[in-house]
């Protein structure tokens, strides 16, 4: 398969079969965003920074270390590498946000030029905003900084309630309680507070939460029991 066709395939994939996923990988030109995070009009120094993105393109990949072209594969020629270092010079001289001027060299670190030359801002629907974000970073926040509230919302709430929460891992809440209390109330309050919780931040997506079970040592592997084999009624045996 040629580039030409892989591309037109991600294009069907993404605007056609599942457009979803098209406005999930939207993201502005590297050129757009470069001329953002240095605060310069790309066009204020002669270039048309509309059809910019292959030549920014191109002195990132440089910034990166890589010493081959994306498309041809072949070594960069002395000549692109004095236009880019010149092209960097421009933008030194002309950047108005005076932060990002020691990264625009083609010496800079990878995650530096990363962070500050190409990262951009991301926002989720309740407000919480992540700057200075990589391209994966921005679009996992959308749904793991939303994740994230909800858990502590809900970690909050179970503060208020007196409840000893002992762990945080991952996406799941353990909690400590007496030994002999009523197993099944105490983990039906908390899936009540998890469910809760999320759903104040999504409203219109269906919550579900699952308990592991009832044990004196965490375990993943570890699964519900009840006596009399009875998971509708019967109280939940721990596991020890």
């Amino acid at each position: 398969m040629t580039e030409e066709e892989a591309g037109n395939w991600m294009n069907i994939y993404c605007h056609s079969t599942y457009p979803e996923v098209g406005l999930y990988r939207e993201s502005e030109g590297i050129s757009t965003l470069f001329s953002n995070n240095i605060e310069i009009d790309l066009s204020s120094l002669g270039l048309n920074g509309d059809s910019m993105d292959p030549t920014v393109g191109m002195i990132r990949r440089m910034m990166h270390g890589h010493n081959t072209t994306a498309t041809s594969g072949k070594p960069y020629s002395p000549r692109q590498y004095e236009e880019a270092d010149k092209f960097l010079s421009c933008c030194r001289e002309h950047a108005a946000n005076e932060e990002v001027i020691p990264y625009l060299t083609r010496d800079a670190a990878k995650e530096d030029v990363d962070r500050h030359l190409f990262s951009e801002r991301g926002e989720t629907i309740t407000g919480r905003i992540q700057s200075k974000a990589t391209y994966c970073q921005v679009r996992n926040s959308r749904f793991q900084g939303l994740a994230g509230d909800g858990a502590k919302l809900a970690l909050f709430e179970l503060f208020k309630r007196e409840i000893r929460v002992v762990a945080f891992i991952h996406d799941e809440i353990v909690i400590e309680v007496p030994e002999g209390s009523d197993y099944r109330s105490r983990r039906d309050g908390l899936m009540e507070v998890m469910k809760s919780c999320m759903q104040q931040v999504v409203p219109d997506v269906k919550i579900g939460v699952h308990c592991n079970g009832v044990m004196k040592h965490w375990s993943k592997e570890v699964e519900n029991q009840y006596e009399d084999d009875d998971a509708e009624n019967g109280q939940i045996i721990p596991v020890y």
